[in-house]
């Protein structure tokens, strides 16, 4: 990566591989789809394994958590929420997010930190707004952090629960009921923090969730894009609850580069690659690991 936005994003400092898949002219696009994911999964594998019996650059150790791990009594006991998909997207047949699992059906569950960090989650076939990347899961920098400050003595980490956005009125109730549930009766959590996956509805099962955990005793905090292009702050919010007021905003197309051309175009396509090719305007949600709703995001707002 280079250019005035890579500065932003933390993949600029990476060494990439990039695979330009070519299927089968009669193959149907959700399985080719799979099949340029598993190719990426199998290549990071192979890559990876000439790690093997090196020394790494950087270790960093974690003790263990969970909402009865003993050494923290009387330490605030946080929780992490996250969305892990949007039902604003029609799931494939065999798009594996979860263990395997398209989200089909899916209930908020709970999940240890470490299923996170391990590999449990694999990015959707299409990207939410910001980018989930399997990369920044297994980086996951909510999470990583929570562990710091548990390892710190700052707060108790209690653990996970993984949901997704509705698909109406009544799966965004079940949804945002069962996760708060969650929350506050199976990790007795005194807070928690949120995140979305996407756009306008799962910002709105989030807050709805943040509510519900409010009126439980629950503090929230919550992490929100802004979908809008007129730098308001009432564009930026979509709900306007009271009690949720503890609000981080992680960035979005208000921001954006003039970005030089480049001599030198891997795409999967002739567009992108014309695009590429010349001086253009990029928003900072196109740039991946510059705008983030999940928390690895290098953009913040300020009220003047």
């Amino acid at each position: 990566m280079s250019g005035p936005a890579s500065e932003h994003s933390p993949y600029s400092s990476l060494q990439h591989v990039v695979m330009t898949p070519r299927a089968q002219p009669d193959l149907a696009g959700h399985a080719a789809l799979n099949a340029t994911q598993t190719a990426g999964l199998k290549a990071a594998v192979y890559l990876a394994q000439a790690g093997f019996g090196q020394t790494p650059a950087m270790t960093e150790t974690f003790r263990p958590v969970g909402p009865n791990e003993p050494g923290h009594e009387g330490l605030p006991r946080v929780a992490y929420v996250g969305q892990i998909f949007s039902r604003q997207q029609t799931a494939e047949v065999d798009e594996q997010v979860l263990y395997g699992l398209n989200t089909n059906g899916m209930l908020p569950v709970l999940m240890h930190p470490n299923e996170w960090l391990d590999g449990a989650l694999v990015a959707s076939y299409r990207t939410s707004v910001g980018g989930a990347e399997t990369y920044f899961y297994q980086n996951h920098p909510i999470i990583t952090e929570l562990y710091r400050r548990h390892d710190a003595g700052e707060l108790n980490f209690v653990g996970t629960v993984a949901t997704i956005s509705g698909l109406d009125n009544e799966d965004r109730d079940r949804g945002t009921q069962i996760a708060a549930h969650l929350t506050k009766w199976s990790l007795n959590a005194d807070a928690a923090v949120l995140t979305k996956y996407g756009g306008g509805v799962p910002h709105a099962d989030m807050a709805e969730t943040a509510r519900l955990l409010e009126n439980t005793g629950v503090r929230t905090s919550v992490m929100v894009s802004d979908m809008s292009r007129d730098r308001r702050v009432e564009s930026a919010l979509l709900f306007n609850f009271p009690e949720v007021d503890a609000i981080v905003y992680c960035g979005g197309n208000d921001t954006s580069w003039v970005v030089p051309p480049v001599e030198r175009v891997i795409a999967g396509n002739p567009d992108a690659a014309e695009t590429l090719s010349v001086s253009h305007t990029i928003g900072a949600s196109a740039v991946v690991g510059v705008s983030n709703s999940q928390g690895a995001t290098h953009l913040r707002s300020v009220i003047y």
